[in-house]
Formats: C-alpha cells, sequence, structure tokens
C-alpha cells in the first residue's frame, strides 16, 4: 500500500473505497499537494484567471497523477476541476471518474462516478465521495468485488458511509451481500472504531469458502474496560 492505514480495521469490503480517501484526508495535513507540471494540447486563460486546459491533460503532483480531457485551475485559490475521462494514479491504485472538484488549499474534494482498480486485483466504485476541509469522509452508493468486475460472483454495497474524523469512527448504512447476484445478507446499519481506537459494535465480517459452503461470520467487539475486552462470534 502507499500510505499508513488509518482505515484498516473498517469492512474489508471497503478498504478500498476507504482507505485512498483517508489517504488524501490524512495525508494531506502532512503534505501538501503541490502541481509539479502541466501538460495540454491547448492551454489559455480566462477573464477570471483561470487556467483552461483541453485535449489530453496531464498533470503531475507531488502525491498523485491526473489525466483528463479537460480540467480548469485556478491558482491563486487552489482550485482545480477536471472533466471527461479522469483517470487518477499512482503505485498502488488507479481511479476513474466523470468529474473531480478539488480545493488544493483547504484539502476537500468532491469526485463523482467513481470507479477503483487496486493492484491486488479488487474493483470499487462509488456515486459520489466527498472529503471534507475537517477530514470527515462520505461515499453514497458505493460496491466493491475482488473478482471479474463484469460478472462478480460476490459484490458488497453500501447505501452510505461516512467516517468522522475527530471520532475516529465510521458509520456505514445499507450494506448488502450478493452472491451471483442473489442478496445474501443485508445489514442495515454498523458503527465501528477505525484504525487503534477501541468502541463496543461489530467488527469486520469474514466471509470464507469451505467443503460444506460459504461460510458467513459477525464478529462482535465489547470494549469492557481499557485492559481487557471480548469479541464474540455467532
Amino acid at each position: 500500500m502507499l500510505f499508513k492505514r488509518k482505515l484498516s480495521i473498517v469492512l474489508l469490503s471497503f478498504t478500498t473505497l476507504m482507505q485512498i480517501s483517508l489517504f488524501e484526508a490524512e495525508e494531506q495535513e502532512k503534505e501538501e499537494i503541490k502541481i509539479e507540471s502541466i501538460k495540454a494540447q491547448n492551454i489559455s486563460n480566462d477573464e477570471h484567471g483561470n487556467l483552461l486546459l483541453e485535449g489530453q491533460v496531464f498533470i503531475k503532483t507531488n502525491l498523485l497523477d491526473f489525466q483528463t480531457d479537460k480540467a480548469s485551475f485556478n491558482q491563486s485559490e487552489g482550485l482545480l476541476e477536471l472533466f471527461g475521462n479522469v483517470e487518477v494514479t499512482s503505485s498502488d491504485f488507479k481511479v476513474t471518474s466523470s468529474e473531480i472538484k478539488a480545493n488544493l488549499k483547504q484539502q476537500s474534494f468532491a469526485v463523482k462516478q467513481v470507479g477503483i482498480n487496486r493492484n491486488d486485483s479488487s474493483f470499487a466504485s462509488a456515486q459520489e465521495f466527498l472529503i471534507k476541509t475537517s477530514g470527515d469522509v462520505e461515499l453514497m452508493n458505493s460496491s466493491v468485488t475482488n473478482c471479474s468486475i463484469d460478472d462478480p460472483a460476490w459484490e458488497i454495497s453500501t447505501r452510505s458511509i461516512k467516517y468522522i474524523k475527530e471520532e475516529k469512527n465510521a458509520v456505514i448504512k445499507g450494506i448488502k451481500l450478493k452472491i451471483k447476484n442473489i442478496p445474501i445478507f443485508y445489514f442495515p446499519y454498523l458503527r465501528t472504531a477505525v484504525g487503534n481506537e477501541r468502541m463496543s459494535g461489530f467488527l469486520t465480517p469474514g466471509l470464507r469458502q469451505t467443503s460444506q459452503g460459504l461460510d458467513l461470520s459477525l464478529p462482535y467487539y465489547f470494549n469492557l474496560a481499557p485492559n481487557y475486552d471480548l469479541v464474540v462470534t455467532p
């Protein structure tokens, strides 16, 4: 992975989406995102001082690389907007999107129609995810699989995921598990601690194939005291 895993124990199924989101939210506090180079077939300025880019746009930063059909950048305000066939790449993942709006100074992002392909062959998507100035992260209508993206053997989806930075926990709503497009499991609400934080609640569900079929476990963690705890797995 390319960063410290702030969200390594949130739902296994959403590690890809959330780790990328929290990489943006956490790493930017330590290192400002700076544009190192810009390339495009057509470069111009408008009356508001925006740099307008069109045709094979490539923007390299100290953290990520952006490619798109069309973009605009306001250097004084740090506003970067990308439209069309947007790709964001690093050494560990590739993100596709139809639109990204970022405030590099305030460290906030709004990304629409997100598709993510990790180097470990996991695939994820979301209708939209937001990274707010506060460091909170929200994902809407997310799904993930590590099978074929065209015909997945299984898929886990959620209606919404919200990471609350100040409280260091995540609220996940509308969790669904499908096997070969057949609904198997539904959980309406889950709140879980993030990183090294401790709080009572459900932990990462376990899903494994055995000789007797598919085995699903849903462990519950009891934070009884600072020096001891209890995990029950039905």
